[in-house]
């Protein structure tokens, strides 16, 4: 993809809207939870929020209205690209879920979402250059050292948001919660495959609307029935703490709404923004969202939703870029995937023996 391609105005836009959502989504929805006291009923009004504007506006967009503007020349509703869609949903969904239960047990998402963002690239190239489009040759040494800058920058977020100046980082270790990190470690593993997976639904069904629909159709299925089931069903909700009193009140009810909301309106620009930046798109967008969305969430965090006792020290705020950074190169820096096999010609009857 050319350079003047990645500075085109609507993909920058598109972008800025990404990483304003998904910056703002980790922290609104640690809200919810808390003031649901319940991470699953958090997750069933992301769910809900999800169905409210990835299923019913563009199902009727496109079944009431037969409007679709971001259709191609033969949009489909063909099993294997609804597929993708589906995983992609799912990946997202999935990622959703962790990232709720981590900022859950970290008391707060200061560290959470840099630490999914600084990982959620690394795992999407992995997979792009092993899975989804193969490459052709080894990366060459930048894309090592974007690894390398993203693994030191994450670890100065984990060490210096926990360690209060003077400390000893031999006392790092009380601070750390491996519950947390498990949680993040599934974030990023998800939402690292959601934006190959959703770039490949909406190539296949040749329509961004009908890519966002089925990412909807699958956060309702994982997100809204899921949950739902257990609580309304079964009365069964395991993510209550003790001596708390679930709740379904209507203002925490709202913050878990419009934390699905965000979480929905990233989605939709990561979409647009890569099928506007042409043929390999999202190798250049997801590192500039992925950049971008932490730092969003740290400012939110700070200044208005948890804002901390104690400000972190300024290593904190240099892990922040060199996550960031060392993200952005590895993406960048990815070598090309490898070509599509040639297709054997065909002998015609003519010339046959």
């Amino acid at each position: 993809m050319s350079r003047s391609s990645v500075l085109n105005p609507i993909v920058l836009a598109f972008v800025v809207g990404a990483v304003l959502s998904w910056g703002l989504y980790v922290p609104t929805v640690h809200v919810a939870a808390v003031e649901l006291h319940s991470n699953l009923r958090a997750f069933l009004f992301v769910g809900v929020a999800y169905f409210l504007v990835a299923v019913l506006v563009p199902a009727a967009m496109i079944f009431g209205l037969k409007y679709d503007p971001t259709k191609k020349a033969n949009p489909n509703f063909s099993g294997g690209p609804i597929m993708w869609g589906i995983a992609a949903g799912t990946a997202g969904a999935v990622g959703a879920l962790c990232v709720i239960f981590a900022a859950t047990a970290a008391k707060g998402p200061l560290v959470v979402a840099p630490l999914v963002f600084a990982g959620a690239p690394i795992i999407n190239t992995i997979m792009t250059m092993t899975v989804y489009h193969p490459v052709r040759k080894m990366p060459d040494w930048r894309f090592f050292a974007g690894l390398l800058l993203a693994v030191v920058g994450a670890a100065c977020v984990l060490i210096f948001a926990k360690l209060q100046p003077g400390q000893p980082l031999s006392e790092l270790g009380r601070h750390i919660n491996v519950t947390a990190l498990i949680f993040v470690a599934g974030a990023a593993l998800s939402w690292g495959n959601y934006v190959p997976l959703v770039h490949e639904a909406a190539m296949k069904l040749q329509s961004n609307l009908r890519a966002f629909l089925f990412v909807g159709v699958a956060y309702f299925l994982v997100a809204v029935l899921v949950p739902g089931a257990m609580i309304f069903g079964a009365n069964s909700d395991p993510t209550v703490k003790p001596g708390e009193v679930p709740n379904f009140d209507l203002i925490p009810m709202t913050w878990g709404v419009a934390a699905g909301a965000a979480g929905a309106a990233g989605a939709l620009f990561v979409i647009f923004a890569v099928t506007n930046a042409g043929k390999g798109g999202a190798l250049y967008v997801a590192p500039l969202v992925f950049a971008g969305a932490p730092i969003m969430n740290t400012i939110a965090t700070m200044l208005f939703f948890h804002p901390p006792e104690t400000p972190p020290s300024w290593p904190f705020y240099l892990g922040l870029i060199l996550a960031a950074t060392g993200a952005g190169m590895v993406m960048i820096f990815k070598p090309a995937a490898a070509p599509p096999a040639a297709v054997p010609p065909v002998e015609s009857a003519s010339t046959a023996t």
